[in-house]
């Protein structure tokens, strides 16, 4: 157009439309639109962490496992699908939401084996050997309820449901290796002598499906 003057100075304005120019606008805006969602996504979950874990350090490992099992995840996209779509670029907000709760369940069983006196390395040993199978379990059932999605004929959400399957499984095994490692060389500062919370209302909340075990598989069956 302006090799060929076609300008506003010549009272000339040309524009673009068409599929190809609609979808460059549309991804464009999905993915500010992303971006934005995963800085708020990542900074909400950081506060979760520092509220719930109560030690920095260990927020800082557990960040550290949730952004690398992203970068795997990113690269595991790239190598099987090649490409994101205005809706499989959705996985990287799904991935820090669900990806981070294996570390959090790993880091609070770690903190309590610490609690008791166990050393380090005995801590860790027992923490995965307890709640390995637990993570795995998760992990698996959130996988296929993801790769549900996958014999759509709908692309796009048929990729997202692949990359973010797959991301669930990645994130476990990031959480068994590189969490374990990190918190074994640069160990976080746990309180000693640890003790079950005494307040009454968290007491009522974990007791609570204890208590009406009946009714609760009454109304689940209903």
């Amino acid at each position: 157009a302006n090799d060929l003057q076609l300008t506003a100075i010549n009272n000339i304005n040309v524009r673009l439309t068409g599929s190809a120019v609609l979808s460059y606008e549309e991804l464009r805006s999905v993915s500010r639109g992303m971006e934005l969602s995963v800085i708020i996504a990542f900074c909400l979950v950081a506060l979760i962490l520092v509220a719930g874990l109560r030690s920095l350090w260990m927020v800082v490992e557990t960040l550290i496992t949730l952004v690398t099992g992203l970068i795997y995840t990113a690269w595991f996209a790239t190598i099987t699908v090649g490409e994101l779509n205005l809706i499989s670029v959705a996985f990287a907000v799904l991935y820090i939401g669900l990806g981070v709760d294996f570390a959090i369940h790993f880091c609070l069983h770690y903190r309590e084996q610490t609690g008791h006196g166990l050393d380090i390395r005995t801590a860790l040993k027992n923490t995965i050997t307890s709640i390995g199978k637990s993570l795995a379990l998760c992990a698996v059932t959130t996988a296929i309820g993801f790769y549900a999605f996958i014999p759509t004929d709908y692309v796009g959400v048929a990729e997202l449901g692949w990359i973010s399957g797959s991301g669930m499984l990645i994130s476990l095994l990031i959480t068994l290796t590189l969490l374990p490692a990190l918190l074994r060389v640069f160990p976080a500062a746990t309180a000693t002598n640890y003790k079950p919370s005494q307040n009454v209302y968290m007491h009522r909340i974990i007791t609570f499906p204890i208590r009406y075990a009946g009714q609760i598989k009454i109304a689940t069956v209903i």
